[in-house]
């Protein structure tokens, strides 16, 4: 069959730039459209006369050998239960918390390197891929959707006066990915070093406090010294929910109307 009805596989949508496209409208056209034939257009809207949702492309479950994405318009496809569909869109904003916690300062024997050193890596990686414009599968459609990231520094075990934001509704692409992650870098190397200044003295000053060692380890788990007190510390136990509390405030304040994510980057201790 030549121009038969193939089976969807991957769906790929594209939500109207400028309009709040809830779960709601995007579960409604799931079920609209499922078990029903449909066939791709063979040009693009443009902003004005597009859709609240409109098909970029689809690509077929079993492949057939004379598919190809030149002539993925020629075909009717039919959407199932089993098939997958992914929503794009023009702006998307994406918050970053990298968890700071004194664990991250230990080192991989397997790699040789300080776990801190690696969330760093992930979250560099993350950030220039996402910032590339990519190809839709099953298309010749290149989207370059705009991307507001704001990246914050959380340290669960030490508190600052002001949650330290590295980068705030930075509009990131290919062409300032370079100096985006170079201001991070600074940032997070200025912060390692300040909270390093900080309890170092915090240390010197527990050690004026009770000479010898075995005190010195009593006084750090129970001592009641207005010293101690003044130190501004959060258990444990908050520390994930408070990066969740930051994120979602700090996407709050990135544009409206964009798809919203909310990254933690953690060793997960």
């Amino acid at each position: 069959e030549k121009h038969g009805i193939l089976e969807a596989g991957t769906v790929y949508l594209l939500m109207k730039n400028g309009f709040p496209i809830s779960r709601n409208v995007r579960a409604q056209w799931i079920l609209e459209h499922l078990d029903s034939v449909i066939k791709l257009r063979g040009d693009i809207s443009n902003a004005e006369d597009a859709q609240e949702l409109e098909i970029l492309s689809i690509i077929p479950k079993n492949n057939p050998p004379y598919w190809s994405a030149e002539k993925s318009h020629n075909y009717y496809y039919k959407i199932t239960s089993k098939s997958s569909v992914i929503f794009l869109a023009h702006k998307y904003r994406m918050v970053f918390c990298l968890d700071l916690s004194p664990s991250l300062g230990t080192i991989d024997i397997q790699r040789g390197e300080v776990v801190i050193d690696e969330v760093s890596s992930a979250m560099k990686q993350c950030l220039e891929n996402i910032s590339k414009p990519f190809l839709v599968p099953g298309s010749k459609i290149i989207h370059r959707p705009e991307i507001y990231v704001t990246i914050i520094a959380h340290s669960p075990f030490f508190t600052n006066p002001t949650q330290q934001v590295l980068v705030q509704g930075w509009l990131m692409n290919s062409d300032n990915i370079d100096s985006l992650l170079n201001l991070i870098e600074k940032c997070i190397n200025t912060l390692e070093d300040n909270i390093a200044n900080v309890e170092g003295e915090r240390f010197e000053g527990l050690g004026s406090y009770k000479n010898d060692e075995a005190s010195l380890l009593g006084m750090t788990l129970n001592s009641s010294s207005n010293y101690l007190a003044n130190i501004p510390t959060i258990s444990s136990e908050a520390s994930f929910i408070n990066m969740l509390r930051y994120g979602i405030l700090a996407l709050a304040l990135l544009p409206e109307h964009s798809c919203a994510h909310l990254v933690i980057v953690s060793d997960g201790i």
